[in-house]
Parts: structure tokens; sequence; C-alpha cells
């Protein structure tokens, strides 16, 4: 199906991608993936260094801006997220005494993804193969890791891809969702705003929360120039906190979400 000398090719960067997508059309053509399904109301979230105004430029950039990604080529977008807020820090790769911006999106509907990248007891060749590259910290392999996140993007009944936080050491995962599933069926819930204190050498992070945003109805964040606060609305009302995915979540007798506000 494919030979040593193509798999160093494609390690070493020198396949063209021609090549590369041809031989890979035939692979992929049959082959059986492990899938994963997020339930309604699971979350992500997205970070940027920039302060927002709006809530657009806390989702995918457009065509015109996009470049050349793991999971994505040039003038085609998708919307990168990762799956708690920690590895946000990592993934844009904050210093100390930076300002940093995380959005929190919720899914509505069930969100259906295929995982790519993880270690698996079973591989067989040309799953090894893909988890080389897939994971790889050389931009050199976008060409071709773009390739691949097409051909399963291009499957109807997938709605995105789940792959292993290569900056994170694989501990943690990250999200390549098509923006038409996140226009039809995500909404941002809201933005916070880190000052980040100090930076260790194992990417461990001392941050403060100073301010915090939601969503208008016109497309536009409203910063509240504060903390994110929760409110009890019944008399003798009680929440109960959890830290979840890296940030506190609030339940209330009834065990649903309350939304900071």
């Amino acid at each position: 199906m494919i030979s040593d000398n193509e798999i160093e090719a494609i390690k070493s960067g020198i396949m063209s991608q021609d090549t590369f997508r041809e031989k890979f059309k035939m692979i992929f053509t049959g082959l059986k993936m492990e899938g994963w399904c997020f339930d309604a109301g699971a979350t992500v979230f997205r970070g940027r260094k920039t302060f927002p105004k709006k809530i657009d430029e806390m989702s995918f950039p457009q065509p015109h801006q996009t470049k050349l990604g793991r999971a994505n080529i040039p003038g085609r977008p998708v919307f990168y997220a990762c799956a708690g807020l920690p590895t946000t820090f990592n993934e844009c790769r904050v210093q100390a005494n930076e300002t940093f911006y995380v959005s929190e999106w919720i899914c509505d509907k069930p969100l259906t993804v295929v995982k790519i990248g993880f270690i698996n007891h079973h591989f067989k060749p040309i799953e090894s193969l893909i988890f080389s590259i897939f994971t790889s910290k050389e931009e050199l392999h976008y060409k071709y890791t773009s390739i691949l996140s097409g051909f399963l993007l291009g499957n109807m009944s997938v709605s995105g891809i789940l792959y292993p936080s290569i900056i994170s050491g694989n501990q943690s995962q990250n999200l390549a969702l098509k923006p038409e599933f996140v226009k039809a069926n995500m909404r941002l819930i809201n933005v916070v705003c880190y000052s980040i204190l100090e930076v260790s050498p194992l990417m461990n992070y001392r941050v403060n929360e100073v301010n915090f945003a939601i969503p208008k109805s016109n497309g536009e964040l409203e910063w509240k120039g504060r903390p994110k606060k929760w409110v009890i609305c019944e008399n003798g009302g009680v929440l109960n906190f959890s830290i979840e995915e890296g940030r506190y979540v609030a339940r209330d007798y009834d065990n649903n979400i309350c939304q900071p506000i």
C-alpha cells in the first residue's frame, strides 16, 4: 500500500503534496477510524492575545486571513479550539506580563468528531504513520496533515477532528471543527481576560482574572470591567461549585449549570 521509501519521503517532507494526496486518497477509501461524540452542552475554549470587541473576533478567521495550518489549507478556515481551558495558554504560548483572552463556547447539538493522532495499542503501519505526522512539531508536515484533515472533514457525518495538543506533550486535546457546524450549532457563552503573572518552565501558569464579557445580540461583547460572578436568584438558593476543565462551574439544586454574569 505504501513503501518504506515513501514513508521516509513523507517523514522528511520531500514527497510532493499531489503525490501524497493521490496516495492517501486510495488509503482512506474504506479505512475505519475511531470517532467520538460530545453530548449537547459540551464546551470548548479558544484563546487570543489581542482585545476582542466582537464575537466574531473570538471565532474562526475569514478565508483571506487563513494560512496553512495543521488541519486546514490556505483560504479555508476551521475553528480550532481546546477541550480544556488550560490548554489554550499552551497553544497560544502566553508569556509572563501578557494579557490573554479565552472564550468559552457551548454545543447546542451533539458534536461528532473523528480521532486522529492518539496512541493505540492496535496500530496498523498506516495508522502509525498518520500518528507520526499529525503529532509532529514540524510545520513542514502541515502540507500533509491539512490534506488528511480535508479527507476526514469531507465526511458529512463528521463535524470535526479531535487530536492531541502537541505543545502540551499529547496530554490534552484540541479540536478542528467545521465552520458551518460552529455557526449553526455552537454559541459563545463568555470571554475571560487574564493577566499572566508567571509561567514556569513546565508551562504552569499563575494568573489573575481581570475582566469578563458576555455576548450581546448585536454581535458585540459587553465587557463588565470586573471578574465573572454568579447570582443566586431564589431565596434560600444554593450553588455548588466544582473545577472542571480548568475553571469554576456552578450548579443549582437540580444540577443545572448556572452561567456567570
